[in-house]
């Protein structure tokens, strides 16, 4: 937490976000996800920065409190509403910064429902982010990709076999429903009934 604060000297800065550490048993997506977003160098966004995004996640982060009570976050949003948040700050003059030295231990262990619903959840704010609409031609595109990226994260990625091995035996019944929920969110209220369902 000390050091996390250290950036926010810069008046300027409106957020800091820390680095996220894989746990020992964490899935080989997540280990992947993990070690390639939160690397060991610092990096900022915003006027005069190099870097045009940078990870963002509430799960190690620090808010200015005038920012958050001038533009707090959406509660419409139902998933990724630290990038949504961020993208309004940066556009509005703030700076952000990833710091490395602020670190915690961090790992997502979803059930094969939780895993895809945030998975789709991602994937509708990225498109809304872009401004692009969304198509079962994106949901097929995405479910492809998350294949091409499971299956490069059990061959390059250290790990334990044995999540190697559950991560390619779950990725057909992950893909399939990918497919079904993005079939399913064209309905606002099916969407609605069916999300606690997946999301337990």
């Amino acid at each position: 937490l000390a050091e996390m604060l250290v950036p926010f000297n810069d008046p300027t800065v409106a957020v800091v976000y820390g680095r996220q550490i894989p746990q020992i048993n964490a899935p080989i997506d997540e280990r992947a996800r993990l070690i390639r977003r939160f690397g060991d160098e610092a990096l900022s966004s915003g006027p005069g920065a190099s870097q045009k995004r940078i990870p963002l996640s509430n799960a190690c982060a620090a808010l200015r409190r005038e920012r958050w009570e001038e533009f707090p976050y959406d509660e419409t949003c139902e998933g990724g509403e630290e990038w949504a948040w961020t993208e309004n700050i940066l556009t509005r003059g703030y700076r952000c910064w990833y710091w490395p030295k602020a670190r915690v231990f961090h790992s997502h262990h979803d059930s094969i429902r939780r895993f895809v619903w945030r998975e789709w959840e991602l994937h509708e704010t990225l498109l809304v982010a872009s401004r692009k609409r969304s198509t079962l031609f994106a949901a097929v595109h995405r479910s492809l990709a998350m294949a091409k990226r499971r299956v490069s994260n059990c061959i390059f990625v250290r790990g334990e076999l044995w999540a190697k091995f559950v991560g390619l035996l779950r990725l057909p019944l992950e893909m399939f429903l990918f497919f079904v929920v993005s079939l399913i969110s064209k309905n606002r209220s099916w969407r609605a009934s069916m999300r606690p369902m997946f999301w337990q």
